[in-house]
């Protein structure tokens, strides 16, 4: 079933993000967060790919005209200059289209490959502006619904949605071209679940005039089907005409997402005392009455600088968290190895499983699973939890165990973070001279050595720069952090900022600013060491905090074949 309607804007064509995050009430020990049923975007362009001046009139040009309404829309909500120096002339549009084409390889034969055009938006994004985003793409491998379709728009982010169409050959689904477009919003308010577009290739039928900007609804259900390529897949299917795809052999269904969100940053909260300097400064490892409470904030969103806080309170007391980069959530060890999983903008609150001697935890690989550092008397180990996202589309109790392997690591481990170069994680040894990297199927990659130590005796931290490569270590309480390229010499010492009372953390935001935690704030810096303006800076914190990160898909090699491209529209 389709909708289609003539978009009219209302009132300031910003949107307002509180509503999707309105705190409706409490249940057990969490709170839980209002995802509205019905919900558009107001402003999002829906530009005509078709045009003459195009190749091939723009036939298979869909997603740099769906990245083109992404682009206009944000640079008029907020980032100024993110549709660079081209105006809102036809020609204009016509030409940032192209610009934007030839930096993706896109070709008139086989369309765009998702990988080149995700990159060209994250430089293009990062490289205009000083607001840290998130970027995350989802691709035709992994196991995703209309639920992920539905949060990432309630969590606030401009989504890119693809859909490819597939084909039955004796018994299995084979993709034969796809299409782009831009995500509006949804409709889950009735007996049929639709989502809302802007269709680039919708237009008047006229290659030398823009046509009316038009929202299609498109219905659409949740589907377990089996690829030739990737096997059993879940994913949602997409529904472009009356009746059933599958029942000409033919199905629509949404297998990649580019979504862009603002940068969330999340503590647990503990006690905190005044000690010189600026405001109050966190007492590592002292909280609040057990257990503490978990707060995230985006200080800035699209159009809204009213900052977006979220809250919930775990279980148990948190030995260890990682946001989940692939929806806006979290993972906790408690002391006991008990893993849990909370969903920031719905509230559901999950029990994953235990592992005996849990003590760190990080999302990473191509298919978001969820990798868990482990210690016992025996030695210590990686476990790898595969992420099963169809129990959590329907409503069930979260299965994230369907897959479960574990390899012994070659000595003592002191921290773990995500590996994008590898493919997997990286773990720093204990003795800090070290860092093994491993593959996203636990398989060893490469050993770095890392020097010199930092001084001091606080627990130690430990980053991987997706964006440069770097590792960046450090320990709580110093007052300088390294940077070494992998592969190459020490970068020399960073020095804290210029209060000093002591390093609390630091994360990597994949576009070469740092953000450092110190005195109880959030300060940000290039990687030359000079301070730069980002909404994080001079953020008061209560505790040691951490960014959601962006995803750039690790194994390249999986991001081949006819599921990562996007070929012709729709007639």
């Amino acid at each position: 079933m389709k909708r289609r309607s003539v978009f009219h804007a209302v009132g300031t064509g910003k949107r307002v993000l509180a509503a999707a995050f309105a705190l409706a009430g409490v249940t057990g020990a969490f709170a839980v967060w209002f995802v509205p049923n019905v919900y558009s975007r107001p402003g999002i362009p829906d530009y005509d790919q078709r045009r003459r001046d195009l190749p091939d009139h723009g036939n298979a040009y869909c997603v740099p005209t769906s990245c083109v309404d992404m682009l206009k829309y944000m640079s008029e909500n907020g980032l100024p200059g993110m549709d660079g120096s081209f105006g809102n002339s036809y020609d204009d549009v016509t030409n940032f289209i192209f610009n934007l084409s030839v930096q993706m390889g896109t070709t008139t034969a086989h369309g765009t490959h998702s990988g080149p055009a995700f990159d060209v938006m994250f430089n293009w994004t990062n490289s205009r502006t000083n607001k840290l985003l998130v970027h995350t793409l989802y691709g035709a491998s992994w196991d995703w619904g209309k639920g992920t379709i539905r949060n990432r728009i309630a969590e606030g982010a401009i989504c890119r949605i693809g859909y490819g169409r597939y084909y039955n050959y004796g018994g299995s689904w084979h993709r034969d071209g796809g299409h782009s477009m831009a995500l509006v919003g949804y409709n889950f308010s009735g007996s049929q679940d639709f989502f809302r577009v802007r269709d680039p290739a919708k237009a008047d039928g006229d290659l030398d005039k823009q046509g009316d900007f038009v929202t299609e609804d498109y219905d659409t259900r949740n589907l377990t089907f089996t690829t030739t390529t990737w096997g059993r897949r879940t994913h949602a299917m997409c529904t472009l005409f009356t009746g059933d795809n599958g029942a000409n052999n033919q199905r629509h269904v949404y297998d990649g997402m580019h979504c862009i969100l603002p940068v969330f940053a999340g503590w647990l909260n503990t006690e905190v005392y005044t000690s010189g300097g600026p405001g109050p400064k966190p007492v590592p490892g002292k909280f609040k009455a057990s257990p503490p409470p978990f707060t995230s904030t985006s200080p800035w969103n699209f159009g809204d600088p009213t900052p977006v806080t979220q809250s919930f309170t775990p279980f148990d007391t948190v030995v260890d968290w990682c946001y989940d980069i692939g929806m806006l959530g979290v993972f906790y060890i408690t002391p006991a190895g008990k893993i849990y999983y909370a969903n920031l903008t719905t509230g559901d609150h999950f029990f994953i499983q235990t592992i005996p001697g849990a003590r760190k935890l990080v999302v990473a690989g191509t298919t978001l699973d969820l990798f868990v550092l482990a210690s016992t008397n025996a030695g210590d180990t990686l476990v790898r939890l595969e992420r099963d996202q169809m129990t959590l589309e329907e409503g069930k109790v979260m299965n994230i165990a369907v897959l479960r392997k574990t390899v012994a690591l070659p000595g003592r481990a002191s921290a773990l973070d995500v590996d994008p170069f590898a493919g997997g994680v990286a773990v720093l040894s204990k003795d800090m001279d070290k860092v093994w990297s491993f593959g996203e199927d636990l398989l060893p990659k490469t050993t770095t050595p890392v020097s010199p130590p930092p001084s001091g005796s606080g627990e130690p931290i430990f980053r991987i720069d997706p964006a440069f490569g770097e590792i960046v270590y450090t320990r709580r309480g110093s007052s300088q952090f390294f940077a070494i390229l992998r592969g190459g010499p020490s970068r020399g010492p960073r020095t804290s900022p210029s209060f000093a009372q002591g390093i609390e953390s630091i994360e990597l935001c994949g576009n070469g600013v740092v953000m450092v935690q110190d005195g109880g704030r959030l300060y940000t810096y290039d990687h030359a060491g000079q301070e730069v303006q980002t909404q994080l800076s001079g953020l008061a914190v209560n505790g040691p905090t951490k960014l959601i990160r962006s995803h750039v898909a690790a194994d390249t090699s999986q991001m081949v074949g006819p599921e990562w491209r996007d070929v012709s529209p729709e007639d």
